[in-house]
């Protein structure tokens, strides 16, 4: 049974349509026929604490600034005709993958001191799925 035959769609015909979306060119049966799987915050606030670049925004305008965002990308989808949408709720930021090359982070455990803002923004997450509509 190929990828295709399980109903998965490979990378390189995500980006193809990712394309067309930009072109206002959407496949409104695969959009209508898809399920789309969001999860935010994780590493995004991770790397808002342990920057590459200095931050633009401080942390509460930052934290308050990303529930808008999946917000609007949800709203944008479900214009395109998404219907069938999970987001996944703010999962523990010390576990998140970009930690790891980290100097110092522990092998095989999470990093604790990373949860403190987290806790901010977790509640809204939880609450966008119970009847909020776009």
């Amino acid at each position: 049974m190929s990828i295709l035959q399980q109903g998965v769609t490979p990378i390189q015909d995500q980006l193809r349509l990712r394309a067309l979306v930009k072109q206002n060119e959407v496949d409104e049966e695969l959009v209508r026929r898809s399920m789309f799987l969001l999860e935010s915050s994780s590493n995004e606030v991770f790397i808002y604490f342990v920057p590459i670049v200095a931050p633009i925004l401080g942390p509460d305008a930052y934290m308050g600034a990303m529930p808008t965002e999946v917000a609007c990308f949800i709203s944008e989808i479900y214009k395109l005709g998404a219907r069938r949408i999970v987001v996944f709720s703010l999962g523990p930021v010390g576990c998140v993958p970009a930690r790891a090359p980290l100097l110092g982070a522990p092998v095989g455990r999470c990093l604790r001191e990373d949860e403190c803002d987290v806790q901010e923004v977790q509640p809204w997450f939880g609450e966008l799925g119970q009847g909020r509509a776009y």
